[in-house]
């Protein structure tokens, strides 16, 4: 249970002039099996252990029942991993079920494809591609530029908001977990674009890379919806907790968590 508690003030703002440097071989990642796809571009990441050194971190790393250096083991036991193909199987004859009906009604709604894709940031820095079905209107990112998504957002279609209160719209990341890019539970993907500033900008992001990012997380159901960098600094704090301590009893907590938002309707 002390996986889920409320994370004190761990995460601080670091200007970019602060930013730490890191050194190594542009393109190269952390160490470890490194799932197909390229890999971001940017200041390249030393192994864990140097990066924790060199990144200034304002809770006490001592008193960590783990050491931040590592994923918890069970993070990413054999376990979690049966666990993420079953539930992907499961989310997967539930959707091929549904499509057809939220196919029409994406159709209907609004014009456009039912299937949004985008690319995403994921374990080591390895950038794979996440399938959505479609909550907003075509061209809501005309000028190319990544936008944070925020509460009340004009670009989500009516429908669209059905879509991401319920969730339905994760769906076919049912595939993802499958491939192995992700996991039931995880801190959430984000786009590359978006990785890049963040990265910049808050100390020990990139330790979110640690492991496989996730369809719903510690944040997601201990944390308000994210849409500005002041709502990261929370964010980023409830997902280094679950790295640093999350276990297979974890994960079942935090998707029953996510089954009661869903009942809810706590989307966006």
């Amino acid at each position: 249970m002390s996986s889920l508690r409320k994370p004190s003030a761990w995460v601080r703002h670091v200007p970019t002039r602060s930013t730490p440097t890191l050194s190594g071989v542009p393109g190269s990642t952390l160490p470890g099996p490194t799932l197909p796809g390229p890999t971001l571009p940017g200041p390249p990441l030393p192994a864990l252990p140097e990066f924790v050194s060199t990144v200034p971190i304002t809770f006490p790393v001592t008193d960590l029942p783990v050491p931040l250096s590592e994923p918890h083991r069970l993070v990413s036991s054999r376990a979690k991993r049966l666990l993420d193909v079953l539930g992907a199987f499961l989310l997967l004859g539930f959707l091929v079920m549904t499509l057809p009906l939220l196919a029409l009604a994406i159709k209907l709604d609004s014009r456009g494809p039912v299937f949004h894709i985008q690319q995403r940031v994921g374990l080591h820095g390895a950038v794979f591609t996440m399938y959505k079905l479609r909550s907003m209107t075509c061209g809501a990112e005309a000028d190319g530029q990544a936008c944070w998504t925020y509460r009340g957002d004009p670009r989500v279609t009516r429908l669209g908001r059905l879509l991401r209160a319920s969730h339905l719209d994760e769906l076919p990341q049912a595939l993802n977990i499958i491939r192995g890019e992700m996991s039931l539970v995880g801190p959430r993907p984000e786009r590359p674009e978006i990785v890049l500033d963040l990265r910049q900008q808050l100390a020990a992001f990139d330790l979110r890379h640690t492991v496989r990012p996730g369809l719903t997380g510690q944040a997601q159901i201990k944390h308000c919806y994210t849409s500005s960098l002041g709502d990261w600094h929370g964010k980023l704090a409830h997902d280094l907790d679950y790295i640093r301590m999350g276990t297979l009893r974890t994960d079942l907590q935090i998707i029953l968590g996510t089954l009661a938002h869903l009942v809810r309707l706590k989307g966006l």
